[in-house]
């Protein structure tokens, strides 16, 4: 809960320097010189810190022998920051006299009305001297951030001095002491809820034009600039403190990024409007960023993993897991193993490249599926099936709902997507995306030489499928088999090649067999039938041979 805290100040003047008198009247180029003290405190509040959180709030306290720094800003010089003297803390806790001796030119260094805390040329600001307020880097950890950002900014008149008409009066009001930073202190779990403890965290801020809007500073008076905070861990820590100062008047949305080794964590805050002076905790649960060129053996990626980077090691998926591929290009001995249901996403604008010896991405078991989404690209070229089963395993279901993906095999053998060499698979669905699958002696989509994969469903996207050698374009390879084929008018398009010595464009290969064929309704076609929504023509020496095109009408 945010709570106003009131700041009772008195005012009490010790002594004046003959230079410095109530009502006095002032010559141009005088050097003015004032004693001034005055207590500052919180009513009801007893702390021996610099600042502490209590509660939400962050309350800024003095310390004996605090030395602070008073700035006047010069009207006539750009704004910048005069310093006109120092004042001392002289006891410790929320209350203090603050004595010490302000000098200034009259005429030379401040022109203008000066008010204490609320000029009409800017605020005057306490501060230790020779402090630089680097937003940019900073400790993670509270005792680091209240040693260092635990300034005050003082509001309310305590003197007037009239420098135009050379007079100063004396004004006992009361001030209330003020710090500009909000604090935001972060718990980082994963995605599971455990304790993430990175080296370094990063924070920026977006507004909902994705405007880039937290304001840090490299000292007190440097012109404020846009861009993040990194808060780097002192020991092992999952919860990070930070000191920003409050982006505009509107909520924004906090991106969190942790670094800890090869591992990069991505999450957000989504929307939170920051006020100064108060205290925001937050739980963040982030994912985690792989950089595949630094991974070695053995790797597993689990749910949420985002995979980038160069790589030549094989991994695992973990069973149960939705990983994302945000640009990856791998050269495998072995493929991609999914260990059992799993999904691909494919990163907006990313493109992905694997190419194997073996298998490209290995389904899990049977009983388990792989599905592909996204708007990425996925490129996968292989020397046995590129996406789905290998020469030793049988495996699960494929379903592709999205993405432009090209699915090519080797020569030899292998289906573009389907099952591998004498080995099952489960069913092929395909609901969308922009697919190009090619065979060997396997079907482009289907089964491999004499391997076998379930029913074959394509209810929507473009797709092309051919086979290199001896399969169908869709259904089955070399002496395989395949279950039901059932393609719906919702196809945009779809270009079938049987390959060299096929046998048919959609169902069986060579010597192979096939489940029902049925096109938009049509069952057991032929490139002469007559669909309600596609048009159909026969495009000769297409690729290896000839192609039956069908185009949505």
């Amino acid at each position: 809960m945010k709570r106003l805290l009131s700041l009772a100040l008195s005012f009490l003047l010790l002594a004046l320097a003959a230079s410095c008198h109530e009502q006095a009247k002032y010559e141009d180029g005088q050097q003015l010189s004032c004693e001034l003290s005055f207590t500052g405190g919180y009513t009801g509040y007893k702390y021996t810190k610099a600042a502490v959180i209590e509660g939400d709030a962050f309350i800024p306290v003095w310390k004996e022998g605090d030395v602070v720094a008073v700035y006047a800003f010069d009207k006539e010089n750009k704004d910048q920051p005069v310093h006109i003297g120092n004042l001392k803390a002289q006891s410790e806790g929320v209350e203090s006299t603050l004595t010490g001796t302000l000098n200034f030119v009259y005429g030379d260094a401040v022109s203008g009305k000066i008010d204490m805390g609320d000029l009409s040329t800017g605020k005057l600001v306490f501060v230790t001297p020779g402090d630089k307020f680097s937003l940019q880097d900073q400790k993670g950890k509270l005792e680091d951030l209240l040693g260092k950002y635990s300034y005050r900014t003082a509001e309310g008149k305590v003197f007037t001095i009239d420098l135009e008409g050379g007079y100063m009066s004396l004004e006992s009001q009361t001030v209330r002491f003020t710090t500009p930073l909000a604090v935001l202190q972060i718990s980082i779990v994963d995605w599971r809820g455990n304790p993430i403890a990175p080296a370094r965290v990063s924070i920026s801020a977006e507004n909902a034009k994705g405007e880039t809007f937290l304001v840090q500073r490299t000292s007190l008076f440097s012109d404020p600039v846009t861009g993040p905070v990194n808060l780097m861990a002192d020991g092992a820590s999952s919860t990070f403190v930070a000191a920003l100062y409050p982006a505009k008047s509107e909520a924004m949305r906090y991106k969190i990024v942790a670094t800890a080794g090869a591992l990069t964590y991505e999450g957000s805050i989504g929307s939170l409007l920051l006020e100064s002076g108060h205290v925001y905790a937050q739980k963040v649960k982030l994912d985690r960023t792989v950089d595949l060129s630094s991974i070695t053996s053995g790797f597993i990626a689990q749910d949420r993993d985002v995979l980038k980077g160069t790589g030549t090691q094989a991994f695992t998926i973990a069973e149960g897991a939705v990983i994302t591929l945000a640009g990856v290009d791998l050269t495998l001995e072995d493929g991609i193993l999914c260990a059992g249901s799993t999904r691909i996403q494919l990163a907006e604008g990313t493109v992905n490249n694997i190419r194997s010896a073996g298998t490209g991405i290995q389904v899990g078991p049977v009983g388990t599926s792989l599905g592909i989404s996204g708007e990425g690209t996925l490129n996968v070229k292989a020397e046995a099936t590129a996406i789905g089963g290998s020469s030793s395993r049988d495996c699960g279901h494929i379903v592709i709902e999205g993405g432009i993906i090209t699915a090519i095999s080797g020569e030899a053998s292998g289906a573009g997507i389907g099952s591998g060499k004498r080995h099952s698979c489960g069913q092929i669905i395909i609901r969308g995306g922009t697919i190009v699958a090619q065979g060997g002696a396997g079907a482009g989509i289907g089964a491999d030489e004499f391997g076998r994969c379930s029913d074959i469903t394509i209810s929507g996207g473009s797709i092309i499928a051919r086979s290199d050698r001896r399969g169908a374009g869709i259904g089955s390879g070399d002496r395989g088999t395949c279950g039901k084929i059932t393609i719906s008018g919702d196809v945009q398009r779809l270009e079938a090649s049987k390959g060299v010595t096929g046998e048919m464009y959609i169902g069986a290969g060579l010597k192979g067999e096939s489940g029902t064929v049925t096109i938009d309704g049509v069952k057991d076609p032929t490139p002469e039938s007559n669909f309600p929504h596609f048009t159909s023509t026969i495009l000769e020496n297409r690729y290896v041979n000839d192609t039956w095109l069908l185009e949505r009408r």
